[in-house]
């Protein structure tokens, strides 16, 4: 397998503070990478460093073979970049941007007009040559930065936030270029806040604090709360009143956790309080409830709830060791080895 990212103990120290903190992944071509964590978690930092803006305090960035730090011309010339803001030039054509960033990369003319058409007929902007990009929708003008990222022709790039601000049709066309581009051997490392855009990638890298707390597919993180948690119950409660709800629950201490989703509440108890035993107490306490049953958790309570546990120094101990906490015996150990699709080295 090919390795078109490789990232070996990344570390970014400011002043006293580590904003990245030892991380360590692989993204083999023609995958999809979705990194993903809250404001402030290092995200941003670490693609400075791999795309060579930001020299690591500790560790390697390596792209094809190249050595961020050591070989930056050879990195850039293999790598595309599409920046969370629309950066492109609002008084440029659309074609005009297009042959701006071809001759930045240092294309021939030539070379310039046969990529310039083969990214106008990939992203469907044909019809959009002579426009402004200001005049263009958020779902357009993400099309045209990406067919900037590409002209050069690049083998790895590096999205940031690329669905932000995008209407649900647009953000759909942007995902399904993206997926036929890696079919065709082109790798992508997409840093995101959504979890929708994480489940079309390969695999998902969970960034918190600089640290990286959880790293597989997005099935592996979806099936690790049932594997690790044997000891939790996932309960949807549905309710005219959903607030109700979430006050009461929150303010007993047999509730590990809850929040709200659409009219339901999404609770966790231990497996040792039953079902009916739940929707009993809940009926007799707030009035309104209509159905509790049982639900798969999604990505996003899952990353929630290593957040959590990781600002509540859970994260990473043995069941022996918080088997007695009420987040610990509710959680149990998190991530092993078995669970990482690019195992750490």
């Amino acid at each position: 397998m090919v390795e078109a990212l490789e990232v070996k103990n990344l570390t970014k120290v400011f002043q006293d503070r580590k904003v990245v903190d030892n991380l360590s992944f692989v993204v083999p071509q023609g995958e999809i990478f979705g990194f993903i964590g809250p404001n402030g978690s290092g995200k941003t930092t670490t693609i400075k460093m791999i795309c060579g803006l930001l020299r690591p305090t500790e560790g390697t960035a390596v792209i094809n073979g190249c050595d961020v730090v050591r070989q930056p011309k050879e990195v850039r010339r293999a790598l595309g970049y599409m920046s969370q803001q629309f950066s492109l030039y609002p008084f440029l054509s659309v074609e005009q941007n297009i042959e701006f960033y071809g001759r930045l990369y240092g294309l021939t003319p030539a070379c310039i007009q046969r990529r310039k058409q083969e990214m106008l007929e990939l992203t469907g902007l044909e019809a959009y040559r002579q426009h402004e990009p200001r005049c263009l929708s958020g779902g357009w003008k993400q099309r045209l930065a990406l067919a900037c990222a590409l002209v050069h022709e690049p083998s790895l790039l590096i999205l940031d936030e690329p669905t932000a601000g995008v209407d649900p049709v647009a953000r759909r066309a942007l995902w399904d270029l993206i997926v036929i581009l890696a079919r065709a051997g082109k790798t992508f490392f997409v840093s995101t806040h959504s979890t929708e855009d994480v489940e079309q990638c390969h695999a998902v890298g969970y960034l918190h604090r600089g640290k990286l707390l959880a790293l597989g597919t997005p099935q592996e993180l979806r099936s690790l709360r049932a594997l690790r948690q044997r000891h939790v119950r996932h309960l949807e409660v549905i309710s005219s009143d959903p607030v109700a709800v979430l006050e009461y629950v929150r303010s007993k201490e047999h509730f590990f956790d809850a929040s709200i989703s659409g009219r339901g509440v999404h609770v966790q108890v231990s497996r040792e309080v039953t079902l009916d035993a739940v929707e009993t107490e809940l009926g007799q306490a707030v009035a309104g409830v209509l159905e509790v049953h049982t639900f798969r958790p999604s990505l996003e309570d899952i990353f929630v709830t290593l957040t959590q546990l990781e600002e509540s120094g859970l994260f990473g101990r043995s069941p022996a060791q918080v088997h007695e906490d009420s987040l610990g015996a509710a959680y149990l150990q998190t991530l092993s080895g078995k669970y990482f699709r690019y195992p750490v080295q």
